[in-house]
This record gives C-alpha cells, sequence and structure tokens, in this order.
C-alpha cells in the first residue's frame, strides 16, 4: 500500500487527513528537510508555519514577516540576516531568503521600514527574569502573627530615644507597624540573652524562583555584642536559618540609628525559592547592660520572585 496526498483514494494510494498533512512528522517520515532537525539534511529546505498550525512551507516563505531564520519570531537573528543581504540583488524565487519584501530586487530601505513593522512579532517579551510582588502585607489590620516579648502590633507613638532616635509617628504607609514597645524604648532588663521574635504566618512561594523579602524599617539598637538583632527563615517553623544579622559592619560598631524608613532587602532565594511552606521571623536580643532605645520598627513586608 502506498500512501499518497489527496482526497479519497485510488488503486494502492490512500489519502491522509488534514492533521497528519499538517503533522510535521508525516514529512519528516518521507525525507523532508526541515529547519531544526538534521535526520534528513542539513540544507533545511522546509519549516513548518507559525505555532505549527498549517502545512510545510519553503523556507524563504515566511508566515510572519520578517522571520527569516524560521523561529516563529522576529528578533535580533533575523536582523543580522537582513543586515547581511543589505543592498544586494535579489530575485526569484527566495528574494535575499525574504529580506527583499517587496521584490524590487534590492534590500533597501523600504524593506527595513517593513522589518521594523513587525520587530518582536511573534515574540514572547515576557521575562522569566522580571521579579513580580507575589506576597503583600501593609499591616492596615493585624494580621495576627505570632510576638514573644514586646513586639506589638499598632500605631507608634514617636516616643523612645533615650539613646538614638525615637519611634516613627506612623507607619511607612499607613498608621500601623509592628514594632518593640510602641510606646517608648525597649526594656533593658534581662540579664541572660533572651530572643524575642515577631513571626509571621506561613507563606507560599510555590513557583518563584530567587525570592527576595523586603520591607521598611525604622530602627534604634545599640552594638551587637550587647544586643544582636536578626531575621531569620524556615519552612517548618522550628528549623531557622538566618539571613541577616546585625554586626560592626553595618554602622559604627554595628549601631543602628534610623531616623526615617529604610527600605531593607534580603535574598532569601535559598530557602524559599519554590516552596510552598516560608516563615520569616524578625529577634532581637536582651542584655541587663543594653542601652535604651525605641529598637525595631516593620512595615509594609513583601516576597519578590521570577515566576
Amino acid at each position: 500500500m502506498t500512501v499518497g496526498v489527496g482526497f479519497g483514494s485510488s488503486s494502492g494510494v490512500f489519502g491522509l487527513t488534514t492533521a497528519q498533512m499538517q503533522d510535521m512528522n508525516t514529512y519528516l517520515d518521507t525525507g523532508w528537510d526541515f529547519i531544526g532537525e538534521t535526520d534528513n539534511g542539513t540544507d533545511d529546505y522546509w519549516h513548518m508555519p507559525y505555532q505549527a498550525i498549517g502545512y510545510p512551507m519553503l523556507f524563504w516563505q515566511r508566515d510572519i514577516p520578517g522571520d527569516f531564520t524560521g523561529s516563529y519570531g522576529v528578533n535580533f537573528a533575523d536582523y543580522s540576516i537582513l543586515a547581511n543581504q543589505w543592498m544586494k540583488d535579489c530575485q526569484s524565487p527566495d528574494w535575499c531568503y525574504g529580506c527583499d519584501f517587496d521584490k524590487s530586487g534590492k534590500v533597501d530601505l523600504t524593506d527595513l521600514f517593513e522589518f521594523a513593522e513587525n520587530w518582536l512579532a511573534g515574540v514572547d517579551t515576557s521575562s522569566s527574569d522580571t521579579p513580580v510582588k507575589f506576597f503583600s502585607e501593609e499591616l492596615n489590620g493585624d494580621p495576627g502573627w505570632s510576638t514573644e516579648g514586646e513586639w506589638q502590633f499598632g500605631i507608634p507613638l514617636g516616643q523612645g530615644g533615650t539613646y538614638g532616635n525615637p519611634d516613627p509617628i506612623s507607619g511607612y504607609t499607613g498608621n500601623n507597624v509592628y514594632g518593640i514597645n510602641l510606646g517608648g524604648d525597649c526594656s533593658v532588663t534581662g540579664g541572660v540573652e533572651i530572643v524575642r521574635y515577631l513571626t509571621s504566618s506561613a507563606i507560599d512561594c510555590t513557583g518563584y524562583n530567587n525570592v527576595k523579602l523586603k520591607y521598611a524599617r525604622w530602627m534604634n539598637m545599640p552594638e551587637p555584642m550587647i544586643a544582636p538583632v536578626s531575621v531569620e527563615i524556615s519552612n517548618d517553623n522550628l528549623n531557622w536559618n538566618p539571613v541577616w544579622i546585625n554586626d560592626a559592619g553595618d554602622n559604627y560598631k554595628g549601631m543602628i540609628f534610623d531616623s526615617e524608613w529604610v527600605i531593607v532587602e534580603h535574598d532569601i532565594s535559598q530557602y524559599a525559592d519554590n516552596q510552598s511552606t516560608v516563615y520569616v521571623r524578625w529577634g532581637y536580643s536582651i542584655y541587663s547592660d543594653l542601652y535604651p532605645e525605641s529598637g525595631w520598627n516593620i512595615d509594609d513586608i513583601e516576597l519578590w520572585g521570577t515566576p
């Protein structure tokens, strides 16, 4: 039996369906040389239309004008071909690989303008490298996060600042913050290192990579030898990984004296990329000889990543 092209059948010849005739494998099986495959040769005589809807086309025929490479989009690779054919004499049937749009016999400015009109046609211009914000907590209402020690949710009163600067009088946006003692300085009692944390609820980072944590900070804390502060990440709310700890390199002896809101960013991709459960916590430690300062204030917590 011989398979042929056509409608119906004749002696020994059977027609193929439209779907079969629009399937590149039908032609590959009979030895046609297509762009992008090498089993049938490297001369690249044929290509399939954009999104493989239709029938095979000769290499110089393009269903997207300007797509000289057969990539189903007009990009810099096509521009390189146009530049290579610039001002060359062209003739039928290929017209300088299709670069002579108007078939005038030469690739000139008219063809360049036509090419420019189709620039990036068929090209997906969305970039997976572009980060998007997929989580945001503006603290317009109390999210109910876990608090220890003097961590509080509410409106800061602009108090404290026995050393350093006082608290803000509002959030970075809106009124509310999470902070340490919104009515004044943090406590200096303790005697031993006691870490108090603000811990977020679980955040779903599934489908995102290169995850970054961003938030607004207003902090006044002494050197880390007296009062270390940290930001940590967990996937189970049990095992924690520090992504930032204040140290002597942050400021004078590691002291932090914010007098305005500062936007802070931490790379948490090692622990958050494509993870269904991510917790964030902010910590501070207390010693008996702690200088009284206004402590942590945070607002507008965001997670950014590339989908």
